[in-house]
């Protein structure tokens, strides 16, 4: 079984006949920003993410095709509404992810005004979130 991260979910429709995905290999990361609800992404435990894709027409997530780890998410917010801009990959430690954190150059790039948070996952919820810039 292929293990991603909850960001590179990729959905399914369910078998019902309303709702569904948007389009083929649709992520959750995709669903959450056309459907403005980023905050799903934030929520301390899958179950209202799995309530929020029913309530559309696709299959809940599978949390044992999630991988546990540490994950750094990039987001700009614009009037009121936030949207990840760069999604590391995941990271089975902490230290790898600061490290990969700590290698982006934010002096000259547009990144620098951003919001950036460290992500904690197991079994698909996230544990910690916490602001880093």
């Amino acid at each position: 079984m292929k293990k991603c991260s909850l960001f590179s979910y990729v959905l399914e429709d369910d078998k019902t006949e309303t709702g569904g995905t948007s389009c083929e290999n649709e992520t959750l990361l995709d669903f959450c920003q056309e459907a403005g609800r980023m905050d799903l992404l934030y929520q301390r435990n899958i179950k209202g993410i799995n309530k929020a894709l029913k309530e559309c027409g696709i299959k809940p997530i599978d949390t044992k095709k999630l991988y546990n780890g540490w994950q750094i998410s990039i987001e700009i917010c614009d009037k009121g509404e936030s949207k990840v801009v760069v999604c590391s990959p995941l990271f089975k430690t902490e230290a790898q992810a600061d490290k990969w954190y700590r290698g982006l150059d934010f002096a000259d790039s547009e990144f620098r005004n951003l919001d950036i948070f460290m992500l904690r996952y197991i079994d698909g919820s996230i544990e910690d979130t916490y602001l880093l810039g």
